[in-house]
């Protein structure tokens, strides 16, 4: 059973939401398994290279087993149970069980440990491709953006083992 920890700051925010107060804000509230931070850890496949934006790096990717997205529906469920009336809930998980796997990233690394090692200057070097099995550790969490009226729950990755998969061919035209 997941949890989501409003620290004093976080407390404070939602009682002046609560309250009528404008907030121009975004709170992080890490999820709690018990008394300790949630660590949890899936096996998830790759459905593109690593992708490039204005937003950043990331991976379309699939949850491969129910349970996984059992374990997701959860985390949603109590994440949705914990915020105000007023506040619009975005679910991580796309149609057919896939989301994005966001690589923060800190300077010119990534901020998870990634085996084999890649940089984020040269995504186009990365080990994941289409097809690659990713073993994903991560710690969820829930934001709201009380500005937006907006929340939903994030993932912070610590480890990303990958094994496999295709890179495409890129046809020029």
């Amino acid at each position: 059973m997941f949890t989501f920890k409003f620290n004093p700051k976080s407390q404070s925010l939602l009682d002046d939401y609560n309250n009528g107060k404008t907030l121009d804000a975004v709170d992080f509230i890490n999820a709690a398994d018990g008394r300790k931070t949630s660590i949890l850890e899936f096996e998830v496949e790759s459905l593109s290279d690593v992708l490039t934006s204005e937003f950043g790096h990331s991976v379309l990717c699939k949850f491969i087993t129910d349970e996984a997205v059992a374990i997701v529906e959860e985390l949603e469920e109590t994440a949705r149970n914990s915020i105000p009336e007023g506040i619009d809930f975005k679910s991580i998980m796309l149609p057919e069980d896939k989301f994005f796997l966001k690589l923060a990233k800190t300077a010119d690394k990534y901020k998870a440990v990634i085996d084999p090692e890649m940089t984020p200057d040269a995504p186009e070097k990365s080990a994941i491709h289409s097809g690659s099995t990713l073993a994903i550790k991560l710690s969820p969490g829930l934001f709201i953006n009380y500005e937006n009226k907006q929340a939903g729950i994030f993932f912070s990755y610590k480890n990303i083992s990958i094994d496999g998969g295709k890179k495409r061919a890129v046809r020029k035209r």
